[in-house]
């Protein structure tokens, strides 16, 4: 399939937006107690969402339709309610996700950071959805970009975050996402709604 350079960018920012480095900008550095550590954080958290991400972009519609017969518009209506409500709580309240204090580090790379920060609902949904509109290959490699850059934020998360809060931009910021990620599953519960219910 021939990928336009501009469409390859517009389909990486989709996935930039939908995994939110911003979030980790805000998480990362209350998760990490010693610096040896954060390395490791940031290393499992990326192998872990991109094989979830990678697996759904190859066997996600197998699964979605043949084994539990569920529609594709389902799932973006479901996803787009799911990111709604975290991209409405930070604009809200300034958060996109609370945790546990007293976790081990394992913990932490598979919940929250992975799920549902990284391979969340609606990254899923959006990841089936673009490999029937593309190729799983060339979705694996959107999502592959994707994920390094939100490394790149992760493992500097605490240098961004120091920047941030001394010209008092973090609530701002984490903000302005939340009404990115709001309004990104106010239009995935439309188009879900329009490719379940097409103009005749």
């Amino acid at each position: 399939m021939d990928i336009s350079l501009p469409q390859f960018f517009k389909d990486t920012m989709l996935f930039l937006v939908l995994i939110n480095p911003f979030s980790k900008v805000a998480v990362v550095p209350l998760i990490i107690e010693r610096r040896e550590d954060l390395r490791e954080l940031v290393v499992k958290t990326s192998v872990y969402a991109f094989v979830i991400l990678a697996a759904f972009a190859f066997v996600g519609d197998f699964i979605l339709e043949h084994l539990f017969h569920i529609k594709i518009e389902a799932l973006m209506i479901c996803g787009g309610v799911v990111l709604f409500y975290y991209g409405f709580q930070a604009l809200r309240r300034g958060i996109f996700f609370e945790f546990e204090r007293g976790k081990k580090l394992v913990e932490f790379a598979v919940v929250p950071l992975v799920s549902p920060m990284i391979a969340g609902p609606a990254t899923i949904t959006a990841t089936i959805y673009q490999s029937k509109l593309h190729t799983p290959i060339y979705v694996t490699t959107v999502l592959l970009v994707a994920i390094l850059l939100n490394m790149v934020f992760m493992y500097f998360s605490q240098h961004i975050g120091s920047i941030l809060n001394r010209y008092n931009l973090s609530g701002a910021l984490i903000r302005i996402m939340g009404l990115f990620v709001a309004s990104i599953g106010v239009n995935m519960v439309i188009e879900g709604i329009a490719s379940r219910f097409p103009e005749h």
